[in-house]
């Protein structure tokens, strides 16, 4: 019985010497941090043929891959375009074909080039 309270004392010794949090230090390096760059991404180009398109935004689909639609909103100074075109009574219609530069990992048309139809 006496081994048997020595063990469980280690035991439980051995677990509290596990399980116990250690303190808290302070990061510490003799080296001076490293700085990145972070470079904006570029605006792109991309060829499309217009599906569907309103005052607040353009879906379109790809000219290089007819599967993949995208739809758009309009940056500011786009907006305004496609309010003047609107207002003089054409829209684009399915089947223009328009050019939308945009940054990649977003879906704000930053410039639109291309034609609307003539109003039927």
């Amino acid at each position: 019985m006496k081994k048997s309270r020595i063990f469980a004392a280690f035991a439980l010794l051995a677990a509290a010497t596990v399980f116990s949090p250690a303190p808290a230090r302070a990061q510490i390096s003799s080296t001076p941090p490293m700085v990145v760059k972070q470079t904006s991404p570029k605006p792109v180009w991309m060829k499309a043929v217009v599906v569907h398109a309103d005052a607040h935004s353009m879906v379109v689909r790809e000219e290089d891959n007819e599967r993949m639609l995208h739809t758009f909103t309009y940056s500011e100074k786009v907006a305004e375009h496609m309010a003047k075109i609107l207002d003089g009574g054409e829209n684009f219609q399915m089947g223009d074909k328009v050019e939308i530069l945009h940054l990649p990992d977003k879906l704000e048309a930053i410039r639109i080039k291309g034609s609307p139809s003539k109003p039927h």
